[in-house]
């Protein structure tokens, strides 16, 4: 009976956060971006409290149809997939820095979280022991929490989401790799010891002349911007580098490309990150190997000792009961 309340309550809970995100989300569908909305059944304009304005704009005449006005497209009319992919809300995934998302969406995700390791941690501890007053303290001291929030915190915040989601693009591949390396080294194979250190020198030498590349135009691109009559390819042209190379690796417009390859920080992230890659595992490949080896004998002699000593104390247990 408590485990279905308690569900009751969840659903209840998640369809109110559902139903006021959805509000949000069509408020940005509608919204003109100056405090007045687009009537979506006339195409008139009215303000928060449902008021016509009347249009200060001229009609506009439509090519081909002799004149006349062309009104504004509704939701209907532009599609409603299309309308959610273009408001507020979806614009943050496509571009944070352009983006218009309001503090209102990430006070809600960031209460949907606190309430989630709220009760996690009072479910833990099992106190209270009732799920709806661990469910209900939950709710509270997320509203309590959040409630006096201001945007600029929220958005000092998401900066350690981004050196969380820099950290996961960095480990996963060198993840993969590892664990190529740590089979063939367990197995002691040599064509697979030769196969994962040439793996390991193309990852590495591709992510340092790659991001190297791109930091070198960029930083010609900040410098030459502030010279007048002095362009990107021209200041390259005139140093050591060249143009050439920059144009096979991306293309004739490379100073685009470079400019759209994203923050600098990552890149010098990329950069030192590809030199320590290099290091411990193509110049110290035989010592990391063996490291790997020796860690994983001791693992698997500890492992052995643990089953040994279960053994043992079971042995032990039926010996005491035989004795009675």
């Amino acid at each position: 009976m408590k485990k279905s309340v308690f569900r009751l309550l969840s659903l209840f809970l998640v369809l109110a956060l559902f139903v006021s995100s959805l509000s949000f989300v069509v408020a940005d569908l509608v919204s003109r971006g100056d405090g007045t909305f687009l009537d979506t059944v006339d195409g008139s304009i009215v303000d928060g409290y449902g008021n016509v304005i009347p249009s200060t704009t001229s009609p506009t005449s439509v090519p081909g149809t002799g004149g006349g006005s062309s009104p504004p497209k509704t939701i209907a009319q532009d599609g409603l997939f299309s309308s959610l992919m273009n408001s507020d809300f979806f614009s943050f995934f496509k571009d944070p820095k352009d983006s218009n998302v309001t503090g209102e969406y990430l006070k809600l995700l960031v209460l949907l979280l606190i309430i989630l390791i709220i009760y996690s941690g009072l479910s833990y501890a099992n106190f209270p022991e009732s799920g709806i007053v661990r469910f209900l303290f939950a709710i509270i001291i997320g509203f309590l929490a959040t409630i006096m929030i201001t945007t600029q915190e929220l958005v000092a915040a998401l900066q350690s989401y981004t050196a969380l989601g820099i950290a996961l693009t960095l480990f996963f591949p060198i993840l993969a790799l590892a664990f190529v390396t740590f089979v063939v080294a367990s197995k002691v194979d040599p064509l697979g010891l030769v196969v994962q250190r040439i793996a390991w020198v193309l990852y590495s030498v591709y992510l340092f002349i790659q991001t190297a590349s791109l930091l070198i135009v960029k930083w010609y691109i900040s410098t030459s911007a502030g010279i007048a009559g002095t362009s990107t390819s021209a200041a390259l042209k005139n140093s050591v580098f060249g143009t050439n190379i920059f144009k096979f690796l991306f293309g004739n417009d490379f100073e685009t490309n470079a400019a759209a390859s994203g923050d600098n920080l990552v890149l010098i992230m990329l950069l030192v990150t590809s030199i320590i890659v290099f290091w411990v595992f193509v110049y110290k490949n035989a010592a990391t190997t063996k490291w790997l080896i020796d860690a994983k004998r001791d693992a698997d002699l500890q492992a052995y000792k643990t089953k040994v000593e279960k053994a043992g104390g079971k042995v032990d247990v039926d010996a005491a009961q035989v004795g009675k």
